[in-house]
């Protein structure tokens, strides 16, 4: 009587651990995918205005390729190959 006793005891914690462990699971995905969105939503806001502060470093870079390109663009054209 005592083993049959333990052995539902035992069947019931399983049960229970199974239970918690699905809610908990669920919780986590829930609580992951509002992480993703909010993530995105932040770095959807972030990105721009980082990009903004660090426009007055890079825009003698944009300038100088930008020179350069013109520069190469304006140059002798170049003959066709004949026969090709």
């Amino acid at each position: 009587m005592l083993a049959f006793f333990c052995m539902v005891l035992a069947v019931l914690g399983l049960v229970f651990k199974l239970v918690c462990g699905l809610v908990g699971a669920c919780f986590s995905l829930v609580g992951s995918v509002l992480g993703l969105i909010l993530g995105g939503v932040a770095l959807a806001i972030a990105v721009p205005l980082a990009m903004l502060v660090l426009l007055p470093i890079w825009l003698p870079v944009i300038v100088c390729v930008a020179l350069v390109c013109a520069l190469l663009r304006a140059g002798p054209a170049r003959k066709a190959a004949v026969g090709a």
